[in-house]
């Protein structure tokens, strides 16, 4: 109740991985609009807004889009431009500037709203401000689904743990993504920071492989993933440390699945990557502010889809989305995309599959990273490596684990800072 009647403009909800946070978001948009409100959604990528849209089936959008629709302003549609349009007397550019103001309307900010922010832990700080003053000015509410014990903002960090602290929060405690209850422990485990008891237990059940060699490592995950994957590769993901690594899965899953003939017919060359009917892609700007066309094609950014059709003569490639939706992309003026049987960390989280078949180990290894790599599966998740990067009994991948790099505002810092200045701490 906290969350629905609790005074103040902004809450907070935060929980364990896999405790149904996005689902809980669902349910206050039933209760707000029973009480009249208008609920929107909003999240960081294109992706998780879709999800959360899907989820909840309040509408949504990315942070940066709703923010920037809202500090440009003009919500106001003028009645002789309706009255042309409605009447067919309007022209073409009537027409397109009318139809930009309705889909300004849709993100209008007032203070019979409220705004569900879901992965809010992952916003950076600047960009979670300019949020927050949108709400405050329009004098509507703000809830923040997140949590902070996974993993941080790209950019500046610290602002979700601040405000969870600042005006409090309500807490799911429970997992309820792993279908086994003894994984649903090691989540807690994962949770509370107790990382290495979660990693015995997964050893123990032979859910960790230690290989002689990086290669090995690699080899033992794709065979294992060929069991589930093959098939059926958009609910059994890889996750790697680097897109280095998820690229060179990437193209090793491809080939395996080209040899099963899962993939093949037509193919057709991208950026010097090639693609077959049947492979798996991820469409994906290269650079946070690099602008690309992708609504005019109906995809969002960070959106997973087939390839059914490959046009290698007119350059066109037809596909279909996760979300069912069927497109048609012009190569040209689209190559935003690449393979997506494997992908980092990062843009996991949030994530819900069937199987995750993992790769740890190495110097960007650390607890945010494994909270998330070992949360994400519905039925089972499988962790490899090589011996060099685990070391004697797990101790050097355990130590890796076991570091946290979460962010804390600059604030936050310098407080510390002058407390043990002011004791004698700090020389």
């Amino acid at each position: 109740w906290y969350l629905a009647t609790g005074k103040g403009k902004v809450k907070v909800l935060t929980g364990v991985p896999g405790a149904g946070k996005t689902e809980v978001l669902g349910v206050l948009k039933t209760i707000f609009e029973r009480e009249g409100y208008r609920v929107i959604g909003v999240a960081l990528q294109g992706r998780t807004a879709e999800d959360l849209e899907r989820k909840t089936g309040a509408k949504s959008e990315t942070i940066h889009k709703t923010v920037l629709l809202h500090e440009e302003g003009n919500f106001v549609i003028e009645p002789s431009l309706i009255k042309a349009v409605e009447s067919g007397r309007a022209t073409y550019k009537q027409r397109e500037f009318y139809a930009g103001l309705l889909q300004r309307m849709q993100h209008e900010i007032d203070a019979r709203t409220v705004v569900l922010v879901d992965e809010g832990s992952m916003v950076d700080t600047p960009l979670l401000k300019r949020l927050i003053d949108t709400v405050e000015l329009s004098r509507a509410q703000l809830v923040l689904a997140g949590d902070a014990n996974q993993l941080a903002p790209v950019g500046a960090g610290g602002g979700f743990a601040a405000i969870s602290e600042a005006v409090g929060y309500a807490m799911l405690t429970e997992p309820v993504r792993q279908r086994q209850e003894w994984q649903r422990e090691q989540t807690k485990h994962l949770a509370q920071g107790e990382v290495e008891k979660a990693i015995r237990a997964y050893q123990e059940s032979g859910r960790l492989k230690v290989e002689p060699t990086l290669e090995n490592a690699r080899s033992s995950l794709i065979e294992d993933w060929k069991a589930y994957g093959l098939k059926n590769p958009q609910d059994h993901v890889i996750i790697a440390m680097t897109n280095a690594e998820a690229s060179a899965y990437n193209n090793a899953v491809q080939e395996v699945r080209q040899m099963a003939g899962e993939i093949g017919g037509e193919s057709i060359t991208v950026k010097g990557n090639r693609f077959y009917e049947g492979d798996r892609i991820l469409f994906r700007r290269a650079a946070v502010d690099e602008f690309v066309p992708f609504r005019r094609y109906g995809v969002r950014n960070g959106q997973f889809a087939m390839i059914e059709r490959v046009d290698s003569f007119g350059a066109e490639i037809s596909v279909r989305l996760d979300n069912g939706a069927r497109v048609t992309i012009p190569v040209d003026e689209l190559p935003h995309f690449r393979l997506g049987y494997a992908g980092t960390t990062h843009f996991f989280q949030g994530e819900s599959v069937s199987r995750t078949f993992v790769h740890v180990g190495g110097s960007m290894q650390d607890m945010e990273q494994t909270v998330v790599q070992l949360t994400r599966h519905r039925q089972d998740v499988m962790m490899y490596t090589d011996m060099e990067q685990a070391g004697d009994d797990l101790i050097k991948l355990l130590s890796q684990m076991e570091r946290s790099r979460q962010k804390e505002l600059a604030v936050k810092v310098l407080e510390a800072h002058e407390v043990q200045q002011s004791y004698g701490v700090v020389q």
